[in-house]
This record gives structure tokens, sequence and C-alpha cells, in this order.
């Protein structure tokens, strides 16, 4: 077995951008900073990600096949299995993944990335979250946004706000009984402008509520999971792992904020949050 010895590796499988801050672009070097050896499997090619006008597009389905045929011989071993923005049919390919490399003791984290602000992105419909259904049911942990997890959840997603706390926990409940122990909706506006992560592990709920910063950026959920991913490889535990990523998507966001940056289209400058984000992960982890 190829093994890394005490350094923890993750597998994660998302689009890779060329330009604009998302997906596989933020991943790898957030994942690295953790000090976790990342494992990057590029499902789709896109010259810039989807806030600009145009961009090319190539799908990689046929070539994950290939890939997992050549790691059957390394008997390869991951701490974790992250997964990000995928397509309707890439979700199949990456099941099979999931059971081939997904070994006892690996934690597979989904985060559902398929609708925000009441809307399926453009491109899916109800196949695709069907599809998605499947996928979380191998998880161990889910991240949606409310309208995600409302979608999960089989609810009409078009009122993703107003949720008291208990409405909340029934909302978790109900995706986790697709098969993930831990759900954690993220992104849940409060009033006072105020911005909440709910988390459902194991039956035992918790809210973490933070300063909502202006403006939007894409990326910062992708930010945000593997930040999340790397505390808790490094021996956080949830709410700890929860606290990381979002003080450092903050961070990211407040150098964005600093230099003017339209975070939209060019994302946060996560770049400049990273000493933030290994002295979190030195401080909180074991």
């Amino acid at each position: 077995m190829y093994n890394a010895g005490m350094q923890k590796r993750v597998l994660t499988f998302q689009d890779y951008s060329c330009f604009g801050r998302c997906s596989l672009t933020v991943a790898l070097p957030t994942l690295s900073a953790c000090g976790v050896e990342t494992v990057g499997v590029p499902t789709s090619l896109l010259s810039n990600h989807t806030q600009f006008p145009e961009w090319s597009f190539l799908d990689l389905k046929d070539e994950l096949p290939n890939i997992f045929a050549k790691w059957d011989a390394l008997h390869l071993h991951f701490d974790a299995i992250l997964t990000g923005y995928l397509s309707t049919i890439q979700i199949p390919v990456i099941k099979e993944a999931i059971r081939k490399f997904g070994a006892p003791g690996t934690t597979v984290i989904v985060d559902p990335a398929m609708a925000d602000h009441g809307e399926l992105y453009p491109g899916f419909g109800e196949e695709h979250v069907a599809a998605m259904r499947e996928l979380v049911a191998m998880a161990n942990i889910v991240k949606p946004n409310v309208t995600e997890a409302l979608l999960l959840a089989g609810r009409d997603p078009s009122h993703p706000e107003g949720f008291t706390r208990e409405e909340l926990k029934e909302l978790a409940e109900d995706v986790a009984k697709l098969g993930p122990k831990t759900v954690l909706i993220t992104g849940i506006e409060k009033p006072g402008k105020k911005i909440a992560n709910f988390l459902y592990d194991n039956g035992a709920c918790f809210d973490l509520i933070g300063k909502k910063r202006p403006g939007v950026y894409h990326g910062t959920g992708d930010l945000f999971s593997a930040a999340f991913t790397g505390a808790l490889v490094n021996g956080c535990d949830m709410t700890e792992a929860v606290s990381v990523a979002h003080k450092f998507v903050v961070a990211a966001i407040e150098e964005t904020l600093k230099d003017g940056i339209d975070g939209k289209r060019f994302g946060p400058q996560f770049e400049k949050a990273i000493p933030t984000l290994i002295k979190l992960i030195k401080k909180r982890a074991n």
C-alpha cells in the first residue's frame, strides 16, 4: 500500500475552473495548507467559472475509470473523500469510486453544490436531485445550504429563509434519513446582518453564528468545505472544524473587501488568508 506515514490523505472530486477562484483551484491549496496530502481529481475542465458571460467546458467523466483502474494496483487509502460540484452523469462514477476507495475509517463528505437562493443551478432538474440523494446516502457528513437541504428532503425550496431553530432541526433530521449522521446546513441568514451554520451531529444540534459581510463571493462554499475537511482530519471535532472553516472564509472575504475585488466574478482572495488558516489549524487540532 502506498502510504504517507502519519500524514493524512484526502481525495477530492471537483471541477477545475482554470480562471476564477472556486472548486479544485481553492480546494487543493486550502487542504495543503492544513498539512494534508491532497489528491485532486478534476471531473470537468472549464476555461473559467460560470459567473462570467462565457466559458468552455470539457466533461472528464470518461477518463475517471482509467484513473481508478491505475489506482487499483496502488491500493490507495484515503482518510477522507470530499465531493464538490458534479454533473448528473458524473455522480454514478463518483459513487463507484467511493465504493472502491472509501475503506473502513474513511470519512465521506458530500457538498451537494446544486442550488442556492431557492433555485437549482442552470442545467439541473429533479433527475439531478434524485442522483444527489443517492450520493448523499453514502456520506458520513453532508454540507448543504438551506436550498439544497430542502431539495434533499423533498421539500419546496423556493423560500429558503426564516427558519426557526426547531425547523432547522427537523430539516436536518429529514436529510439525515438519507444516510449521513452529520448534517451541516450553511449560509443561514439571520436578522441583524448575521449568518449562521447549523450543525446536526448524531442527534445533537449546534448553532454557530457570525457577522455577515457585504457582497457575493463565488467559491466561498468550496473554501469552507476544504477547510472544514482539513480541520477534521487534523483532529478537530465537528464544532471546531466548522469554526475553523468559518473564520478562514471570513478572513478571505475581508481581504477581498480590503482590496475592492469583485468577489462574485474573481472569488475571495483566500491566498492572503492562508496564514490565518494555518494558525487556526495549529491552535485547534490535537
